[in-house]
């Protein structure tokens, strides 16, 4: 009678572990596809993330509120929010400055595109290396009080279903 308990109790583990694991491969990952290097003498880190599959449309900024960046993603006719940690001293951005950046895409190969981005005054430039994606990349910058950048890119559709990607890229003001 105790090794039917123990094996019931073992197969009842082994499902819940299961359920798990799944539920966790619903939630964004963290994704070494992207590469990117400063063009110049500034200092950048950055992180990205593969979005779970659905119709990826678009992104939360961080606020006092809520310190996480909100991905907003449509699957099967439900929406989901998934949260993504924001770096630190974002949550309380000053302002938008995209229209200060110019993007322009250098390279596309079989598994990535390439990307410069530079501010239009020159000051500031990085590469980007993304996966090659169905759909478009869109960019946007934020600045904080600090005078750090943060790039934030995604490939966002209101109709493309594929797993997404999105991340961001922190340029800190060295002045």
């Amino acid at each position: 009678m105790a090794i039917t308990q123990m094996k019931i109790f073992i197969r009842c583990l082994l499902l819940i572990l299961l359920l798990v694991g799944c539920n966790n491969m619903k939630s964004p990952i963290s994704s070494d596809a992207a590469q990117v290097k400063a063009l110049g003498n500034h200092r950048v880190s950055f992180k990205s993330y593969e979005i779970p599959e659905g119709v990826f449309r678009g992104a939360l900024w961080p606020s006092p509120n809520n310190v996480n960046f909100q991905i907003w993603l449509v699957d099967k006719n439900k929406e989901k929010f998934y949260d993504i940690p924001a770096p630190s001293g974002f949550d309380r951005y000053e302002k938008e400055t995209t229209e200060d950046w110019n993007f322009e895409l250098l390279k596309t190969t079989e598994a990535k595109q390439i990307y410069v981005a530079k501010r239009n005054d020159d000051s500031k430039a990085i590469q980007l290396e993304l996966p090659l994606k169905k759909r478009q990349y869109s960019f946007k910058v934020l600045k904080n009080a600090q005078g750090n950048e943060l790039i934030v890119f995604m490939d966002i559709s209101e109709t493309v279903s594929d797993k997404g990607f999105f991340g961001y890229v922190v340029i800190k003001n060295d002045e």
